[in-house]
């Protein structure tokens, strides 16, 4: 968990900045978001150091696409901060 959780540089957010940004409604689009996101997993993609390591991002990952891919295909008026909060949830738990 602290693995995403922490600064990485001034050019790729942490899950926690990522976070803060939802909560104050940072992003103008789910793609600026998704962007950002991104930017995590392809870090650490290219920092791991073990198979179980390449293993764990690419599932979370995975699951952060399969989760983006329901919130784009949903109806706007049907979206909100909180539906998004539980789903971005999910993936939480499996940090």
């Amino acid at each position: 968990y602290e693995l995403f959780t922490s600064s990485i540089s001034n050019e790729i957010s942490s899950l926690l900045d990522i976070e803060k940004k939802v909560k104050n409604f940072v992003y103008s689009s789910i793609h600026s978001f998704s962007i950002e996101v991104r930017k995590i997993w392809n870090h650490h993609f290219s920092k791991a150091n073990s198979p179980e390591m390449y293993k764990k991002i690419f599932e979370i990952s995975q699951q952060f696409e399969e989760i983006l891919g329901e919130v784009e295909h949903t109806p706007i008026e049907s979206l909100t901060i909180e539906s998004i909060t539980k789903k971005l949830q999910k993936i939480e738990s499996q940090i």
